[in-house]
């Protein structure tokens, strides 16, 4: 599995960094003028977008640099306004349903901590400096390579924690302390984890911070097991004394037995009956729950009760601790952070021959760390479907398919 970890933990994220990081790892400059060239054709208020990709030092570490020279006019323009040049940008570059929901989450981020920090509506919201078509070409530009070297897509994106900057920064509406008011509401909005930093300046800003929102799937606190195959580096605009100013995304794959991180959560059921228990663990699946189990035991007063033990992503384990509550009326979830060892598993679709027929079936292949095959386990709606079809009972069709599978595979 491809997995991306970006690590704005040194110096923190900015929209143009993190753009500037990912062509430093991927070299598509070409997509960077695609976006630059459907933003001026379709924002009617930018009448020029050029952009330049330069090869910069700081404090010795080499780094790619985004600069944009842009001319327009923004005093008039909404946040709604900048949400609907968004679609339009990204209905023209053709992108995946998935990209564009990424890309209009990240720009929702932005207007909804407008919206909130202001106490006004949506349509009347407006971004100031952040509808510049810079915040365009940071979030569109970042989404389409994201999605053009396969990251959104059986994949996952990291974080390490983020450094946010200390001191005092003065914006449109007076003197404030870092982190500036709209990045704090994404970072609130989002849970996610920040890091301390001596430097005296703003080092996270609200497109950074909305792009994280939009695309990580798990905040770490260092770098996970994995082959390391790119690495790439942005550039920020400032120079800081004893610091590079500079954002890290480290590409990488995950293969054989590896450790993730999960959350364990758990409650006792008095009073549910056993209808009530299986629709949870249906609402529980569908939620994305990665597993669910109820263990029957004996509680308080000696009466029996059902433990509900779910396993749960790190980005999920709370909306799924509320559907817990929810559906049950238990008073509280216990919550426990932890890892787990896995084993790399992909699902192929292969032939099989049972009673001179070809069928295709599903299989789940699972491998360790030297690649060996640990175990071949045919989907079961596969062969039950087989097992109809060729008039066998099913754990014979089973046993025939696995045995099959496994002398053509070794």
């Amino acid at each position: 599995m491809k997995i991306l970890v970006i690590d704005p933990s040194l110096t923190g994220i900015s929209g143009d960094m993190l753009l500037s990081a990912l062509i430093d790892l991927t070299g598509r400059i070409e997509l960077l003028r695609e976006v630059a060239e459907k933003i001026v054709e379709i924002v009617e208020y930018c009448e020029k977008l050029d952009v330049k990709v330069l090869d910069v030092k700081k404090k010795g570490i080499r780094a790619k640099y985004v600069k944009a020279e842009i001319k327009e006019n923004v005093e008039e323009v909404k946040a709604l306004d900048v949400k609907v040049n968004a679609k339009k940008v990204m209905d023209k570059l053709d992108f995946s349903n998935r990209a564009e929901k990424l890309g209009i989450k990240a720009i929702d981020e932005l207007i909804e901590a407008e919206v909130k920090i202001h106490g006004t509506t949506v349509e009347k919201a407006h971004l100031h400096e952040l509808a510049s078509v810079d915040t365009l070409l940071d979030i569109i530009g970042t989404i389409h390579i994201l999605d053009s070297e396969g990251f959104l897509t059986n994949s996952k994106i990291y974080s390490k924690p983020i450094a946010v900057g200390s001191g005092k920064i003065r914006i449109m509406h007076g003197v404030m302390p870092v982190p500036a008011p709209a990045t704090l509401e994404i970072l609130r909005r989002n849970r996610m984890k920040i890091c301390n930093s001596n430097i005296k300046s703003e080092l996270t800003t609200p497109t950074g911070a909305a792009l994280l929102a939009a695309i990580v799937d798990e905040m770490i606190d260092s770098l996970p097991n994995m082959r390391i195959t790119r690495t790439g580096y942005g550039a920020g605009a400032k120079d800081f004394p004893e610091t590079p100013n500079i954002l890290r995304v480290v590409e990488g794959e995950k293969s054989g037995n590896f450790r993730e991180t999960v959350y364990v959560l758990e409650t006792n059921i008095d009073d549910s009956s056993g209808e009530v228990m299986g629709y949870l663990v249906e609402k529980l699946l569908n939620e994305g729950a990665l597993d669910v189990t109820i263990i029957p035991a004996i509680g308080k007063k000696n009466r029996p009760v059902n433990i509900v033990k779910v396993i749960a992503e790190a980005d999920k384990h709370l909306s799924i601790a509320n559907m817990i509550i929810r559906e049950t009326g238990t008073l509280g979830v216990r919550v426990t952070r932890t890892e787990r060892i896995k084993v790399s598993r992909k699902i192929k679709e292969l032939p099989v021959r049972i009673g001179g027929r070809e069928f295709k079936v599903r299989v789940k292949i699972s491998r360790g760390v030297e690649d060996e095959i640990i175990n071949i386990k045919p989907e079961f709606e596969d062969v039950k479907r087989l097992a109809a079809a060729v008039k066998l009972p099913v754990r014979e069709v089973m046993k025939r398919i696995s045995c099959k599978l496994m002398e053509d595979l070794l």
